[in-house]
């Protein structure tokens, strides 16, 4: 069970990785221009988003870890809901565990665009244009707070029935 834990998060990390160290260069070059090149800055900053990343997604399932580890299949889920119908204790825990979601998914995008900037100013030593540091902080705090509304509102729903 432990490998498959690491394994997991392994897998949940290195593609977020991959793709956010390209983040990190892509904005060291936006600032500093194409021939700008600092990899150790870039997978640095990769590696901290990624973690974020991993988690934030290990927040967001952490309800549904019970159900997951007991091997209860969704058919079985599925089964229930239909036979119980939805009790107010399950829609308090899905609307509960959306809102925590919402806030946390909302944060950690944040907290990654931020890391983001901070590595490309560290690298370059270009600060990013006035103004659109607080724009990006704010659309990835929304574009994140409506992801985690919904992975929140599921995970809190399916937490019940295992």
């Amino acid at each position: 069970m432990v490998g498959g834990l690491l394994g997991s998060a392994l897998g949940a990390f290195l593609p977020s990785f991959i793709l956010s160290t390209g983040e990190v260069d892509r904005e060291m070059k936006a600032r500093a221009g194409e021939d700008f090149e600092d990899p150790g800055t870039a997978m640095t900053g990769g590696a901290m988003v990624a973690a974020l990343d991993v988690a934030s997604i290990a927040f967001g399932l952490k309800p549904l870890m019970p159900v997951l580890l007991r091997k209860t299949t969704l058919k079985k889920v599925t089964d229930k809901l239909i036979a119980q119908g939805v009790e107010k204790s399950v829609a308090k825990a899905a609307v509960g565990q959306a809102l925590v979601a919402s806030i946390v998914e909302g944060t950690t995008e944040a907290a990654q665009e931020g890391v983001e900037d901070f590595m490309a100013e560290t690298a370059t030593g270009i600060a990013s244009e006035e103004g659109q540091l607080q724009s990006a902080l704010f659309n990835a705090f929304l574009l994140g707070a409506i992801g985690g509304f919904g992975m929140g509102g599921v995970s809190g729903a399916i937490s019940q029935y295992g």
